[in-house]
């Protein structure tokens, strides 16, 4: 019975620190600031958060695009980019950070996209945030529209 007891601790111990390892990495970082509207020279990359939502932002061929917007993985919710987005832009990644406040399980997220501006153009960018497995129309949407000069 002893035997029996020691082994359900030590299984529990294992999978506790497993969960605890598996929510608790990523790289630590702060938010990211917002910066909206007109960009000024190639190279320099505006970033953007959910309050861009319906509006226009636009940049100059070279110049960089980053979308900054806040997810709790741990509830199934994760950010996605809605296809097809256009030839003026291109994906160059999404990274998922934990914010660096909170070390606890549960604790939110900041996902980051980012674009390169490619070639003049207008494109829609759709990012919704939604449980992959489920079919129920998407909790939240942000939709911002992108013109590349």
């Amino acid at each position: 019975m002893r035997a029996s007891r020691l082994i359900a601790l030590v299984l529990l111990l294992l999978f506790a620190g497993w969960a605890l390892v598996g929510c608790g990495s990523g790289s630590a970082s702060g938010s990211a600031g917002t910066e909206g509207g007109s960009a000024g020279s190639g190279g320099d990359t505006v970033s953007i958060s959910r309050e861009a939502a319906d509006t226009t932002v636009t940049l100059n061929t070279g110049q960089a695009l980053e979308m900054v917007l806040e997810g709790n993985p741990s509830t199934g919710y994760e950010w996605t980019l809605e296809p097809p987005f256009g030839n003026s832009l291109s994906e160059k990644g999404v990274k998922q950070v934990l914010n660096t406040d909170s070390s606890v399980v549960g604790a939110p997220a900041t996902y980051h996209f980012n674009f390169l501006a490619e070639g003049p153009g207008e494109t829609v960018l759709n990012f919704l945030y939604k449980r992959p497995w489920e079919t129920t129309p998407d909790d939240q949407t942000v939709s911002v529209t992108v013109v590349v000069e």
